[in-house]
């Protein structure tokens, strides 16, 4: 029987190739339907911006998963695709705002 450890930290994670792929194959369609439904033709800005966005907000959380999870990787995940959904909006109300003549 193990004897229980009081532990504060949170294990550290492991990287898994088969789910880092499901990852990225998951978030690339996601992205797709929202750059679909927002009528998009070119959404590697948007990707971009997203990225840097996410690394941001990740980076401010501290030590401390920001999202209660207790995990890096799901809360840059849900940090990248709600700012990549923010900013593509943003890009799409840019371009679609009235020309002054």
């Amino acid at each position: 029987m193990p004897i229980p450890v009081d532990q504060t930290t949170p294990n550290p994670e492991r990287f898994s190739a088969l789910w880092f792929a499901v990852d990225v194959v998951l978030t690339a369609a996601i992205a797709a339907v929202i750059a679909w439904f927002l009528r998009i033709r070119n959404a590697w800005p948007a990707s971009v911006a997203a990225t840097a966005v996410a690394t941001l907000l990740l980076f401010a959380a501290g030590s401390t998963p920001p999202i209660p999870i207790r995990s890096y990787g799901f809360s840059y995940w849900i940090y990248w695709l709600v700012a990549f959904a923010i900013v593509a909006a943003g890009f799409v109300l840019y371009r679609t705002r009235p020309r002054q003549s």
